[in-house]
C-alpha cells in the first residue's frame, strides 16, 4: 500500500512539473533505461551495481524521488549504529557474551545521555538466545534530538581524535538535512555538499559502510531538486505518524527489540 501511495503522489507531482520533466529528464535522469537495468540485474557479470530488477518497471525513472524523511532516518541509523560499534569496541564489548562481567563505561554513558539529556527512554538488553547486546531503534523525533544535542568529544573522550571527526560528520549531516527542507535550496550547491559529506564519511569509516541511501544522498539529491524544486513535499512523515498511532491503539503490548550482529 505504501509503495502505491508513493507512486501516485509522484505521478501527480510529475504532471504538475511537466515542463521541468521535459527540460531535465534527458540531462539528469535515465543514464540507463529500466530495460537496461533489468538486463544488467539478470547478468552473471558486469552488473554495475544493478542487483535487482526494478520493482515497478512501468514507472518512468524521472517520476521517482526519494523520501526525505527516510533519507534522514536510514542514514541516521547507520551513524548511530557505527557510533555504538565504536563504543562497544572501546569498552571491549565487540564480542560480548555477558555484559555483567565486562566494563561498559562508554555504552552506559551513551544510554545515560539519551535518558537524561534527550529525554529518551533507552536501555541495553541481552538477548536470551544469542547472548548478544541488543537495543531498540529510536523514533524520528528521538533521533533528531540526539543529533541536535550530542557532543561526541566531551561525551566520549576515549575516542580521541576520531571523536572530532564524528562530531563534524554528525553535525554536517544534520545541517544538510535541514537545508533540504528549505524552499530556496540550491540544487548544485547542495549536490556538491552531499558528495563532500559522503567522502567525509569514507574518510572516517570504510566504503563498505556506505549504503544505497548514502549513494542517493550524494548522487541524486541535486537531480531531484532540479526536477521538482523541493523534495520535502514527498515526505512520508504524515503516513508514518498514522502508522505510529495505529500501532499504539491496536498493538499496545507489542514491542520490538532487534538483535544486533
Amino acid at each position: 500500500m505504501r509503495d502505491y501511495l508513493i507512486v501516485k503522489v509522484l505521478s501527480e507531482a510529475a504532471f504538475k512539473y511537466k515542463n521541468n520533466l521535459q527540460k531535465h529528464s534527458k540531462s539528469h535522469f535515465c543514464l540507463r533505461t529500466i530495460t537496461e537495468k533489468s538486463k544488467l540485474a539478470k547478468s552473471s557479470k558486469n552488473r554495475y551495481n544493478c542487483s535487482r530488477v526494478p520493482l515497478f518497471s512501468f514507472v518512468p525513472l524521472e517520476r521517482v524521488v526519494i523520501d526525505s524523511l527516510h533519507l534522514f532516518l536510514r542514514i541516521a541509523d547507520v551513524l548511530i549504529n557505527l557510533l555504538i560499534r565504536d563504543l562497544r569496541t572501546l569498552d571491549g564489548l565487540s564480542t560480548m557474551t555477558n555484559r555483567k562481567d565486562q566494563s561498559s563505561q562508554n555504552v552506559d554513558e551513551y544510554a545515560a545521555f539519551l535518558n537524561n539529556e534527550c529525554k529518551v527512554r533507552f536501555r541495553w538488553y541481552t538477548d536470551k538466545e544469542s547472548k548478544k547486546m541488543t537495543w531498540r531503534d529510536l523514533t524520528g523525533p528521538e533521533k533528531m534530538r540526539l543529533f541536535e544535542r550530542i557532543e561526541i568529544p566531551s561525551l566520549f573522550p576515549g575516542l580521541s581524535t576520531k571523536a572530532d571527526q564524528l562530531q563534524a560528520l554528525w553535525k554536517d549531516f544534520l545541517g544538510l538535512v535541514k537545508e533540504l527542507g528549505k524552499t530556496d535550496c540550491n540544487a548544485s550547491d547542495i549536490g556538491d555538499r552531499c558528495k563532500a559529506w559522503v567522502k567525509q564519511f569514507c574518510s572516517v569509516y570504510q566504503s563498505k559502510d556506505v549504503t544505497p541511501y548514502m549513494h542517493a544522498f550524494a548522487m541524486h539529491i541535486s537531480e531531484f531538486i532540479s526536477l521538482h524544486g523541493n523534495i520535502v513535499m514527498f515526505s512520508q512523515q504524515g503516513l508514518e505518524k498514522l502508522n505510529d498511532i495505529t500501532t499504539i491503539h491496536f498493538q499496545p503490548q507489542q514491542t520490538t527489540v532487534k538483535v544486533r550482529p
